[in-house]
């Protein structure tokens, strides 16, 4: 049923980047089913990360959370109650993702000023959290760049 389950192409565009090639090769699905990661991940790592993710939406930048799993998005905004969207020319994603990298963590901006969030299925419960807390100081460091714009 796991083969089934997860080898399914797919035409998103960034399918590459994300966990589902990994699961093309027996001896990964043999590993996934041995060491319980799916119901690891359904029955703990993913409702710990949706709250981490959900958490963020009280953020000022952060207009829009969403995801599944371990995955997550937000989308960055520069007035809260409108959701109003920074000009393209502000690209406040690239400066969150920049200061993120500063507190040593790899987020991705994408088109529209979101962040994505999808790591690896070993992941535990403090990693995620570490992640999160990253996350927060770099919105609050991004919003010391973009204050101008912002609201």
């Amino acid at each position: 049923m796991l083969r089934q389950l997860y080898v399914v192409p797919t035409p998103h565009p960034a399918a590459h980047q994300t966990n589902i090639p990994m699961f093309l090769h027996p001896q990964v699905i043999e590993i996934i089913e041995r060491d319980g990661l799916v119901s690891r991940v359904h029955d703990r790592l993913g409702p710990h990360m949706q709250s981490r993710v959900k958490r963020l939406g009280a953020h000022a930048l952060v207009g829009e959370t969403r995801g599944m799993g371990l995955i997550g998005a937000i989308e960055l905004v520069a007035d809260k109650q409108t959701k109003r969207h920074f000009a393209p020319s502000v690209g406040v994603a690239a400066a969150v993702a920049r200061a993120a990298l500063d507190l040593g963590l790899v987020i991705r901006p994408l088109p529209g000023d979101a962040l994505a969030f999808c790591p690896p299925l070993t992941v535990d419960e403090t990693e995620i959290d570490e992640m999160f807390d990253k996350v927060e100081m770099a919105l609050d460091r991004a919003m010391q760049i973009v204050p101008a714009t912002h609201g």
